[in-house]
């Protein structure tokens, strides 16, 4: 039976038999139904794939115009401010409220190059995973008051932009979840290759969770997988109540 897909079909559901028969009508309404369900299964999986991709370049257009027009501009507005300030110097009043001006602009810079990075975290240089997970343990030991680093024994090149955001997001989502669900204090990022592969692994000492489906319900898991799986790598979370969750994330290179 074809499994029919979008412009051309997925493939072929076969049946075979030990012996020789004759294969009723039900038989074949029976595996036409398992081919429409797999056809649907995989129709699903196309889209949810296509709207992630989207998402994921609209995210990275509008971080990177955000880069490079609006913090251009206001980088050259507060030149101008600077400008102004010497101007002023004869009128301390107006001088002291272009020099307040020009510390709001530099705040605003400040606040949309780290709304930048969220967007588009991953420099498009082979290095820019690591520059990437690096400021992500800063940021989170800043942001959610933890102890969060980042060991990178040697270098890790990836050259693979969009797998290389797909493994931050994975590293982001599993912060998120020792924080919030495990409670964690300290939170380390180990990203190194070995053998062909890129092994990037977040641990923390949370209070960790009983691996079932009600435990696991809610935390991201979903995606993780789903991300990890785009790009063909394996994940792994292993986890006991009271001892701290392990994420470990495993991508074979070239």
């Amino acid at each position: 039976m074809i499994i029919h897909g979008r412009g051309k079909p997925y493939g072929i559901l076969g049946a075979h038999a030990k012996r020789q028969r004759s294969f009723t009508g039900d038989d074949v309404h029976f595996l036409q139904s398992v081919a429409d369900v797999l056809a649907a299964g995989i129709e699903r999986r196309v889209l949810e794939e296509e709207l992630l991709n989207a998402s994921s370049r609209e995210q990275q257009r509008i971080g990177q115009d955000l880069h490079d027009s609006l913090c251009q501009q206001l980088a050259g507005i507060e030149f101008q401010n600077s400008v102004l300030v010497q101007q002023l110097s004869k009128t301390p009043e107006a001088q002291a409220e272009a020099i307040r001006i020009g510390e709001l602009m530099r705040n605003a810079t400040k606040q949309a190059r780290a709304l930048a990075r969220g967007l588009s975290p991953v420099e498009i240089e082979p290095n820019g995973l690591m520059a990437a997970l690096n400021n992500l343990a800063i940021n989170a030991t800043g942001l959610f008051r933890v102890y969060c680093s980042f060991q990178c024994p040697e270098p890790v090149l990836l050259e693979n932009r969009a797998s290389a955001t797909h493994l931050y997001r994975i590293a982001q989502e599993a912060i998120g979840n020792a924080v919030k669900h495990g409670r964690a204090k300290t939170i380390v990022i180990i990203l190194k290759g070995v053998d062909g592969e890129l092994i990037l692994t977040v641990k923390d000492d949370g209070a960790g969770f009983s691996q079932d489906g009600r435990s696991m319900e809610g935390m991201g898991l979903r995606i993780m997988e789903y991300r990890a799986d785009m790009i063909g790598a394996m994940l792994r979370i292993d986890s006991l109540k009271g001892q701290g969750t392990t994420v470990a994330c495993r991508l074979r290179l070239g």
